[in-house]
């Protein structure tokens, strides 16, 4: 069964390259400053990325933003495992194509964002499909992956803290639209 599998993996790269090549949703920047919405994604299939990550936008809430986070774990979901308020998403969330089709996933795409991070390192990945479809002013992403971002900066999970603090400091620089 892994020729499924792997016919699967290329179908959906196939229609991520296809929603990265349509118009994106932006939105207005409003500035740093006046920022209020924040959206990350992040690769969940550690269970300790979870922990970190919300740990390094723990600062953004302090400073009045809303962060939501969405991770996705690469599994299908648990039935007897309730995951409220853990802001995941799993293969059971996709559509046969690869979309979001229900859970956080969806939910993370009907919001509008100011900025929305994607600190998965996978091109190839789910959260690419999220990000192809978010509503936001700006899109932060890796470098060298796909044309959807405004800002390009290389993240990893172990220097998160020192990152999101030279993001912070770049998006300063950015004048509002």
């Amino acid at each position: 069964m892994k020729w499924i599998a792997a016919l699967r993996t290329r179908y959906w790269r196939y229609r991520l390259h296809q929603h990265l090549e349509r118009v994106k949703p932006t939105l207005p920047w409003v500035g740093w400053e006046r920022s209020k919405w924040i959206g990350v994604v992040f690769d969940a299939q550690s269970e300790e990325a979870l922990d970190l990550v919300r740990k390094a936008t723990d600062r953004w809430k302090q400073q009045g933003k809303s962060v939501k986070l969405l991770g996705y774990t690469g599994t299908p979901r648990d039935k007897h495992t309730i995951f409220s308020g853990r802001q995941l998403f799993f293969m059971d969330d996709l559509a046969w194509d690869g979309t979001p089709a229900r859970g956080d996933a969806l939910e993370f795409i009907q919001t509008d964002f100011d900025v929305v991070l994607n600190l998965d390192a996978d091109p190839y990945s789910p959260n690419a499909f999220v990000l192809a479809h978010a509503r936001a002013a700006l899109r932060v992403g890796p470098p060298n992956t796909a044309s959807i971002y405004t800002v390009m900066m290389p993240f990893d999970v172990e220097s998160l803290d020192q990152r999101l603090l030279e993001l912070e400091s770049y998006l300063q620089r950015i004048i509002p639209s």
